[in-house]
């Protein structure tokens, strides 16, 4: 099965990722490393959470936190760095 799910996220056509519930990463597509200039071991673990603007960062892992411990989905919108360290809005 996770063979599947990864082959659906590399085939978005946007940014795309998986994360294990404890918040943890479990794939990135080619197009969020390439967006964000990351390399898949350095944005393991929690590491995906460094693109975040700084004021965001928080915020997000509450809020992700928050849908693991209820079961509900939620939307958030954040700051995320480039791979040339501009910050753009993101849903």
């Amino acid at each position: 099965m996770r063979v599947e799910l990864n082959q659906l996220i590399d085939a978005l056509p946007g940014l795309g990722w998986a994360a294990l519930p404890d918040g943890r990463v479990e794939h990135l597509n080619q197009r969020w490393l390439d967006y964000t200039g990351m390399t898949a071991g350095h944005a393991a673990g929690w590491g995906w959470t460094e693109v975040h603007h700084p004021d965001d960062r928080k915020g997000i892992v509450e809020i992700w936190q928050s849908c693991v411990a209820s079961g509900a989905p939620a939307n958030a919108e954040a700051r995320i760095r480039r791979y040339d360290g501009a910050y753009q809005r993101a849903v």
